[in-house]
């Protein structure tokens, strides 16, 4: 039974992907923060185990112990948090924090996993993006911290598709927001059957390297 590793998994799009992947058969490695009962029914459900783990500075060399000792077969890579704040207000160690969680973490995250998965032959990443980074001449006033993570995600994502070996790939998925989370004004939220969508064609398709799917919005 392949198995999936899902950080953040108790978010909106977080437990989109376990129960996408759950009714595929996979084995849910479901990351999250918080009492247990967040996790069990999912658990319950599809099977799997919860991974319970908060992330803060110094502790990331334990965490990818933890990531290389779980060799997933699949990836998905959705840290957060997102930190609304004035650019000319925010402080140093927000903004630090924010790139830490939302690229620092995951490119190592990612990198670890890769190992895995190169060694066997198989194996998929995703990565969550931001759905504005690909837009020509988007400013971020109010989230520019998160802005900057996400599009630093991007770049690594370009520059790790192309080297990975075997049937292994490397893709991002950037949904406008999830029902359940927090509103992006002016676009519509991303629909289920888009990330299905997206899911089904990373998982089957070898040639499928480097995308970023945006999903939702109004297009």
């Amino acid at each position: 039974m392949p198995s999936v590793l899902i950080t953040a998994a108790l978010s909106p799009l977080g437990r989109h992907f376990a129960e996408l992947f759950g009714a595929r058969g996979y084995r849910l490695l479901l990351n999250y923060r918080g009492p247990f009962h967040r996790v069990e029914g999912l658990l319950k459900e599809y099977g799997g185990e919860g991974i319970p783990f908060s992330f803060e500075a110094g502790n990331l060399p334990e965490w990818l112990e933890t990531v290389e000792e779980l060799d997933p077969d699949v990836l998905v890579c959705n840290f957060g948090p997102l930190l609304f704040s004035p650019w000319r207000e925010v402080e140093p160690s927000r903004w630090r924090e924010s790139l830490e969680s939302n690229l620092t973490l995951p490119f190592f995250t990612c990198r670890k996993a890769l190992e895995g998965m190169e060694r066997k032959g198989w194996g998929r990443v995703i990565l969550v993006g931001f759905h504005r980074v690909e837009e020509e001449g988007a400013r971020f006033p109010n989230v520019l911290s998160y802005a900057s993570a996400k599009g630093g995600l991007r770049m690594a994502l370009r520059s790790l598709a192309p080297e990975t070996k075997g049937d292994v790939t490397v893709n991002m998925v950037s949904p406008t927001w999830v029902e359940g989370g927090i509103p992006f004004p002016g676009v519509s939220p991303m629909g289920r059957g888009e990330l299905e969508g997206a899911v089904e064609e990373i998982l089957k398709s070898p040639g499928v390297r480097g995308k970023n799917f945006v999903l939702g919005g109004n297009r």
